[in-house]
């Protein structure tokens, strides 16, 4: 009641956008959490704009019905705050996978979507793309193909792709062949030491990484090996690690 008041009193052509304490069904299920948007909705001034996640904070699908509730209180002045892409909660990961499960009719229920970014450029500038792909309703794994093309290494983007792929996406272990494997090692040796260009350098730390993961799946149990972990990785984590390929259970 007191932020209404507030707000009343600056201009009236402001439009005032507020993410609530609750903004996603997960966190609908602590105590009073409906009791808290109920009484939100009712003092909340009018066309002041919503932050809504969806089903969860990173959430695998948002579609019309899914948001409903919410709807049902804000009316249209709900935006989907999509997180999607950031990867603010895991650094050492990068999302740049296809923009799917977004239901198309979230455009018309809704105010519209608010892409979370990643803080790095280049990337954001790509992850748009993605985005302006679905709101242009071109099918998403097309709208990611014509983008990725435009890149010098879209053909080593593409071999890699699974890895970079958005959160809760999976990659079949039938699918992790040694000759895939080899194929994804050789496309990230060209991407991180051919490729130049400001994603590249942005990308690097992601793609450098991931070759390291690549690399340690395919070693065997030695000496070498143990010293080139160690390099790699932090301590404690090495020694698990080396550990792990001396009894390779990753493989069983």
């Amino acid at each position: 009641a007191q932020g209404r008041e507030q707000l009343q009193k600056t201009e009236q052509n402001i439009k005032f956008w507020f993410c609530p304490t609750v903004y996603n069904d997960h966190f609908m299920t602590k105590d009073n959490a409906a009791r808290y948007l109920d009484d939100l909705a009712l003092y909340m001034p009018e066309n002041t704009m919503i932050l809504w996640t969806g089903t969860n904070v990173i959430s695998k699908k948002i579609s019309s019905d899914s948001i409903k509730d919410v709807v049902k209180l804000f009316g249209n002045n709900v935006c989907i705050w999509d997180n999607i892409y950031a990867n603010d909660y895991c650094p050492g990961r990068l999302f740049t996978g296809p923009y799917i499960n977004r239901s198309a009719d979230l455009q018309k229920t809704t105010s519209g979507i608010l892409l979370n970014p990643t803080g790095l450029l280049h990337t954001d500038i790509f992850l748009l793309s993605l985005l302006a792909g679905y709101v242009n309703k071109t099918n998403p794994k097309k709208a990611w193909q014509s983008i990725a093309s435009k890149l010098p290494v879209a053909k080593e983007l593409k071999i890699i792709a699974p890895f970079l792929n958005i959160p809760c996406s999976t990659i079949a272990k039938a699918n992790l062949t040694p000759r895939y494997l080899k194929l994804v090692h050789e496309a990230l040796e060209k991407m991180i030491w051919e490729w130049k260009s400001p994603l590249q350098r942005e990308w690097y730390p992601f793609l450098y990484m991931l070759d390291c993961n690549i690399k340690l799946w395919n070693n065997k149990a030695d000496k070498e090996n143990e010293l080139w972990i160690k390099k790699k990785y932090p301590p404690v984590l090495a020694d698990i690690l080396f550990a792990h390929i001396q009894h390779p259970i990753l493989h069983n």
